[in-house]
């Protein structure tokens, strides 16, 4: 699941074309340009929500389905620091008339939740959803680190998710323990949000982040982690025909070497692949029963020009003045 610009459709295009089994999640905002004020209020300058909307209803009618089934939509209202009532209320109820997933930036900052109790008579980013109705079990709710205690507490008793992705915050000094949400007992998923990409580096990630942040090492279990990222989250898409191998099920499968040799002597095929396996280890995926990788190559395109391509698209942005100007900030 993949949430980007609206602006950029051609992310499903890629995907029908690669052969990735894809969630498209374009972003809907209130406002592209809402500006928050010292006290917390927010300015708006027009309301972009239905426009927005309306561009999510001509991707769903265009896409749904593509592929064989391959290609989806969820509905992905940005976050709630810049989605007002209205937007939100919308989306849920778009979403639920079509029984697509729903997912949103929660409580990412620190900011973010004071923005919200200034705005929303001081409720948290978790009760404001929960307010509006959206906090349910067909919401995926990411990153959550700013939320208390009584939020996941309010989260868990209402069946939501949370997507963690903790290797972007850990980059930028702030742990997202996949063990403090997953000791709530809210269904706890794994994400790479923009970072790398790497599943299993996110993987190794949640495990050690969780086993610092609680000083225990039982939490964030290998088999807990691995549950995560397969049968966990095809359940929180409601897909039982995803994350599991058997009869029926989509033939989605990730091969890794366990062989390599440092993954020996192996004793615990699971506690090896989430402590000591890497992306070069994976050496097969199937897709729907087409073979995309093969001994770690991408079959369907040619992979080097797909790099060479993307590297050189991302140099032209870096070119920019304001890119050049958030570099100089970093």
């Amino acid at each position: 699941m993949e949430p980007f610009r609206n602006g950029i459709p051609e992310m499903f295009e890629a995907a029908e074309e690669m052969g990735p089994r894809f969630y498209g999640a374009p972003y809907l905002f209130s406002t592209a340009d809402a500006k928050a004020g010292p006290d917390g209020r927010v300015t708006y300058r027009g309301d972009d929500g239905e426009a927005d909307l309306a561009a999510w209803d001509a991707l769903h009618a265009r896409w749904e389905g593509r592929a064989d089934g391959r290609i989806r939509l969820a509905m992905s209202p940005h976050a709630t620091d810049t989605c007002g009532p209205d937007l939100l209320r919308a989306c849920a109820a778009r979403a639920r008339e079509l029984g697509v997933p729903i997912t949103t930036h929660l409580a990412q900052s620190d900011d973010e939740v004071a923005t919200i109790r200034a705005r929303h008579d001081g409720r948290s980013p978790a009760e404001y959803l929960d307010w509006l109705g959206l906090l349910a079990p067909d919401l995926l709710a990411a990153h959550c680190i700013a939320s208390s205690d009584d939020d996941l507490r309010l989260m868990a008793a209402r069946g939501a998710t949370v997507l963690n992705c903790p290797r972007v915050f850990a980059r930028a000094g702030r742990t997202a323990a996949f063990g403090r949400f997953a000791a709530h007992g809210i269904r706890t998923l794994v994400g790479t949000d923009g970072y790398n990409m790497d599943l299993l580096g996110e993987l190794n990630a949640a495990s050690l982040i969780s086993k610092i942040a609680a000083g225990r090492a039982e939490v964030a279990d290998s088999a807990a982690l691995v549950d995560a990222v397969t049968r966990q989250a095809a359940a929180a898409i409601r897909r039982p025909d995803l994350g599991v191998i058997a009869p029926g099920a989509a033939a989605d499968l990730t091969v890794v070497d366990m062989t390599q040799p440092h993954l020996q002597p192996l004793h615990d095929p699971l506690r090896a692949l989430i402590a000591l396996a890497n992306r070069a280890d994976i050496v097969q995926v199937m897709v729907d029963g087409r073979l995309l990788v093969d001994q770690g190559r991408y079959l369907a395109g040619d992979e080097a020009a797909i790099i060479r391509e993307g590297a050189a698209a991302i140099g032209r942005i870096w070119d920019l003045p304001e890119a050049r100007a958030a570099f100089e900030e970093a």
